[in-house]
């Protein structure tokens, strides 16, 4: 018996439902195309009566620890995503995992199972433990920063690194998210009780786990320090690399409010009335124009792939304005409201748009003009 515990590299049994959990998680931060054939892997750990995954891209990395029966401690390597299949269509409620070499045995039932593994050497090491700047905060409170600020990130695909990303600034005992994507922005200020003053440019993969994984628990911690950020929940840790870029100037998107007219609208009715009037927008532009008058809003879109197509509602306003906004970006932050009424201001055809929620103070959105066409 003892010459085969010392053959066996690592031997666990633990319970299959939470580690398909945690696997999903983990799974998600490997790259589609790895530059290294070990960040395709999730490293497994066991010991002390606990089981402990990590993934890494490089930049963005997390750890998610849960019980289990470890009879003899150690580590592997595993393919993640062939790792998480494979656990996932298992039906038996505890497996076996049994590591021999760079070999883990899977049992499950009368199911046995090989997957070849990398050894643990090769797996990037991940810091977990910061003394930096620390906070603690409402998972929900940070979840509903976080979701209502995204979107209007530039994605990755299009975007200068800067704008793929969420400021996380906090001043004077107030935390502020902006995104922007240099078209559109949103912006939410909250109170938060830290005493230091942070200025921390997330990006958005980071962001997008990080909403994730703020299911997990009621409450979470957040840490910054030398270039990164660490969001630990329940029992998953996400540690991020910031963005080392300044962030972009986006105080003077917003127009002083005195210069707005500002105007009530009822949001159900106007989403119903941007998204036919979308339909008709040019795929190049994707512009639609909005005119105000005689307490009248008027949308217009024409395009000579689709036609064109003009709708209205009524809306308290006696001054004549005309401006030209893309309408999946008015959508948005609609959608991103939670009242019946927003407002809307603007003040020049050629001047940002202002898009206020008053049942959510603190929360501003701003989507900028187009060239508004004579044929419009």
């Amino acid at each position: 018996m003892s010459n085969t515990l010392e053959a066996i590299g690592m031997k666990c049994i633990v319970n299959r439902s939470q580690l398909v959990s945690l696997i999903s998680v983990a799974q998600r931060i490997v790259p589609a195309k790895a530059i290294l054939p070990i960040l395709s892997n999730v490293l497994i750990e066991a010991s002390d009566h606990m089981i402990t995954l990590s993934a890494t891209d490089l930049n963005v990395s997390l750890q998610a620890s849960m019980p289990a029966q470890v009879e003899v401690a150690g580590a592997i390597t595993l393919p993640a995503r062939r790792f998480f299949q494979l656990i996932r269509e298992l039906s038996t409620p505890m497996i076996e995992i049994t590591v021999e070499g760079n070999i883990a045995q899977i049992r499950a039932g009368s199911s046995h199972f090989k997957v070849n593994g990398i050894d643990k050497g090769e797996f990037p090491p991940i810091p977990t433990q910061m003394n930096g700047h620390t906070v603690d905060v409402k998972s929900d409170d940070l979840r509903e920063m976080l979701i209502r600020t995204s979107f209007a990130a530039a994605r990755e695909e299009v975007g200068k690194p800067a704008c793929v990303s969420v400021l996380m600034k906090i001043e004077k005992k107030v935390a502020t998210f902006v995104a922007t994507d240099g078209k559109r922005l949103a912006r939410f200020q909250k109170p938060i009780e830290m005493d230091q003053d942070i200025t921390a440019v997330v990006p958005l993969k980071a962001v997008q786990e990080m909403i994730d994984l703020l299911s997990f628990d009621e409450t979470a911690t957040l840490s910054f320090l030398d270039g990164k950020i660490l969001l630990k929940v329940g029992p998953v840790c996400l540690i991020a690399k910031l963005i080392g870029l300044p962030y972009p100037d986006y105080a003077r998107a917003f127009v002083d409010q005195n210069e707005l007219t500002m105007i009530n609208i009822h949001k159900e009715e106007w989403v119903a009335l941007l998204r036919q009037i979308a339909l008709f927008t040019s795929e190049t532009s994707h512009s639609a124009r909005f005119t105000f008058k005689d307490g009248v809003m008027r949308l217009r879109a024409q395009s000579p792939e689709y036609g064109e197509g003009e709708v209205e509602m009524a809306v308290d306003v006696a001054k004549e304005l005309d401006i030209a906004f893309n309408p999946h970006y008015v959508m948005e932050a609609l959608k991103h409201s939670k009242g019946d009424v927003v407002r809307l201001g603007i003040c020049h055809p050629y001047m940002p748009g202002l898009i206020l929620d008053p049942a959510s103070v603190g929360v501003d959105f701003v989507v900028m003009p187009m060239r508004l066409k004579e044929d419009d």
